[in-house]
């Protein structure tokens, strides 16, 4: 018997079994939890204070694949006033492989900022996003 669980998070059941033999319903109760197929070293990166018209100096997060198949990776993107700078990971991360993007914040106006970092695969949670926030200044 494998578990092949399709989310994230505790699942419990029941196997049961019935037979000829009086009394003959046995039950064996089952639980399993489904982990995150794709993991991050963050959740979240904080640029603090950076002068409007400059860049940062790059953030990194570690992508892992936690399946034992290779991660399909379509688009790593950051939304505007961020910068994807750099991306090891290519078009497919191996099974238990990592990889590194580098983001950086670059503030047009003055103010608070957020945003997000979205990977886009073919895991079952795609996508995935880390929030991404800063000041210009």
């Amino acid at each position: 018997m494998t578990f092949s669980p399709a989310a994230v998070g505790s699942v419990t059941g029941t196997l049961t079994f019935t037979d000829s033999a009086p009394d003959s319903l046995e039950v064996v109760n089952l639980s399993g939890t489904g982990s995150a197929p794709v993991t991050f070293s963050t959740g979240s990166l904080n640029f603090g204070t950076v002068k409007v018209n400059t860049t940062s100096s790059a953030k990194t997060v570690t992508v892992t694949n936690r399946l034992s198949v290779t991660l399909s990776l379509g688009s790593v993107t950051a939304s505007a006033g961020f910068i994807v700078s750099s991306n090891t990971c290519g078009t497919s991360i191996p099974a238990g492989g990592n990889c590194r993007v580098g983001v950086q914040f670059a503030p047009t106006v003055s103010g608070a900022a957020t945003g997000t970092l979205s990977f886009t695969d073919s895991a079952l949670t795609s996508p995935q996003t880390i929030a991404l926030t800063g000041t210009g200044q």
